[in-house]
């Protein structure tokens, strides 16, 4: 696969987010109406699957949380680095 931006790790998982977060809303709504048509066995199931849907998408969140702190933390080294050189030295 050729290099583009949006195969960046932290785009990725950014795209796993939103799409956690559609999966748990339309799962969200097949339990309601499941539960709406009194199909109360199949919304037992749906509900354990949005468990493990919501559980997903919580490492997603957790996942991009940690590129999002290790892609700030490259930042501020760089502009670090970039501020002692441009500075004159201290008298």
């Amino acid at each position: 696969m050729a290099y583009t931006p949006t195969n960046e790790p932290i785009e990725t998982a950014r795209r796993h987010v939103l799409r956690g977060e559609c999966l748990v809303a339309q799962q969200q709504l097949l339990v309601l109406q499941l539960n709406n048509k009194g199909l109360r066995d199949l919304a037992t199931l749906a509900g354990s699957i949005l468990d493990t849907l919501k559980t997903s998408l919580t490492l997603a969140r957790a996942d991009l949380a940690n590129y999002e702190t290790a892609t700030n933390r490259r930042f501020l080294d760089i502009v670090t680095r970039h501020y002692r050189r441009d500075r004159p030295p201290a008298a």
